[in-house]
């Protein structure tokens, strides 16, 4: 079960804005724009041009192109830090947001670029710059509010963005440290993670405890300790961030998924509990709690949490999945389906989603479906296991050995530890045995005998509980006498 978005929610950025509609008289409208204004005034920077060399100037790379570019560049690693962290907002110059505002006979322009105008201030970072050839080399001075904030001295004049991609870092990292690590985090892999946890440490050495950046840090370390599988460890910065800011909602839910799996159910569903008092419109607590109530069987208590989850947050899928595999359990698989399908709808591209659609509709007899949606949960999550599993049972029930046995097999390559794909070549071979004794030939009747008992003995060492293991062996031990072959499949 993932852990969720990895921040908090975010408040108004200027792009958000976008489609907005407020049908009200006038002065509410304006009242409504100026409080989200002042916000945004708050937490945002205006970029403004950055002069440029006239031989730029005249190959068409103008200062309203620099600061785009330098726009763009910041925008890029905020994006990749798939923030929840009320957003810094770094907007052009003279940059105002799409705001629709009918029936009030006001313009946008007249009311947005007054506000923006109005709000300009202290509160408000002012970005500048300025490109310089020297010696043949490009020069970039980066200002934020006319104090010179970075300097580079040896730039290709060839490629000024270069240039001003080193500089929304250096910008980022001055306002929002905490999205540089962020940005590492979410790139996903160890060396990432590994500088994303320096990055980490320089915040909490460098800023005062109370910098927001601190604790948003100490919980993404949280994160990451939790990815490379140290919940214990994770739980412990979960509650360090959560000490640091007392209305942290995210750290208590991220405490509660450790909880869950380090198998603390009720200790986990009370961090839950927290979260959603901090915040009750806060979604991701409301699956948690779902999971939690499931594993103490409270399935009346699961269900209205995941329904609750899904009302405040319509775009997510886990609790869509979540939902559906309890009413699977409850072998409702028409709601089953309907669940799924909801959670296809919102990630077409999730393998997991699809193979869970698959198990609805078979137990539905929709086989042909069926068999649809697991093919596209093996080509989407190729290298899953569990994807192959569901294909390869249906195809055996189908009696289509041949190709179940190959998904079988495809399965337990991929995961040497999946006893259901090891069990399954297993159960396939035994069944193929049975039914082509008298078509085999003898030197292929013992390969196959000796790959079948080899499976057998790999699914009980990996779990020697596994459903069926003591009739498939003895079916397989029948196989053996049949053939006269003097050996047996004996299990340990």
């Amino acid at each position: 079960m993932r852990y969720g978005r990895l921040m908090r929610d975010a408040a108004f950025a200027w792009r958000a804005l976008s489609g907005l509609v407020l049908g009200v008289a006038s002065a509410v409208t304006i009242a409504v724009l100026a409080a989200i204004f002042v916000e945004l005034a708050r937490t945002s920077a205006v970029i403004e041009p950055i002069s440029v060399p006239k031989t730029l100037d005249e190959h068409g790379y103008s200062s309203s192109v620099a600061a785009q570019s330098l726009h763009d560049s910041i925008g890029a690693i905020i994006a990749r830090a798939k923030s929840r962290l009320p957003v810094q907002a770094f907007v052009l110059d003279a940059q105002s947001p799409d705001v629709i505002v009918p029936g009030v006979g006001l313009s946008l322009k007249t009311v947005a670029y007054t506000l923006m105008n109005f709000l300009r201030g202290d509160s408000r970072q002012a970005l500048s710059g300025e490109f310089t050839l020297r010696k043949g080399r490009l020069r970039l001075t980066l200002r934020m509010n006319r104090d010179v904030l970075w300097v580079s001295r040896d730039g290709d004049p060839e490629d000024p963005d270069a240039l001003l991609r080193v500089a929304a870092h250096q910008v980022v990292e001055t306002m929002r440290p905490y999205y540089i690590a962020a940005a590492l985090y979410a790139q996903a892999s160890p060396q990432n993670n590994s500088r994303a946890l320096r990055e980490i440490d320089a915040i909490v050495d460098r800023l005062p405890p109370a910098d927001e950046n601190v604790f948003e840090a100490i919980n993404l370390r949280g994160v990451i300790l939790y990815r490379l599988g140290h919940p214990a460890e994770a739980l412990a910065a979960y509650r360090a961030a959560y000490r640091a800011d007392p209305e942290f909602a995210m750290a208590h839910f991220n405490a509660g998924i450790a909880l869950l799996k380090l198998e603390r159910t009720k200790d986990a569903m009370a961090e839950f509990l927290i979260a959603n008092a901090l915040d009750p419109n806060y979604a991701h607590p409301y699956n948690g709690l779902g999971i939690a109530y499931q594993d103490e069987g409270r399935q009346d208590d699961a269900e209205r949490a995941y329904r609750r989850c899904i009302a405040l947050d319509a775009k997510n899928e886990e609790p869509h999945l979540n939902l559906g595999y309890l009413l699977f359990e409850k072998r409702d698989y028409k709601a089953a389906e309907d669940e799924y399908r909801s959670a296809v709808a919102l990630q077409p591209r999730d393998p997991n989603a699809h193979r869970r659609l698959g198990e609805a509709l078979e137990d539905e007899n929709k086989k042909v479906e069926a068999e649809k949606e697991f093919r596209r949960s093996t080509r989407l999550g190729e290298r899953h296991g569990d994807n192959h599993d569901a294909l390869a049972t249906l195809l055996k029930k189908e009696h289509r050995l041949d190709e179940a046995l190959a998904e079988y097999k495809r399965a337990a390559h991929l995961d040497a530890k999946d006893a259901d794909g090891l069990f399954g070549v297993a159960a396939t071979l035994t069944q193929q045995i049975a039914e082509r004794r008298g078509r085999l030939d003898r030197f292929v009747m013992r390969q196959m005998l000796h790959d079948a008992c080899s499976a057998l003995r790999a699914t009980q060492h990996q779990n020697p509980q596994y459903a069926g293991l003591a009739g498939l062996a003895h079916d397989l031990r029948t196989q053996y006498a049949r053939t006269g072959e003097s050996r047996s499949c004996a299990l340990g």
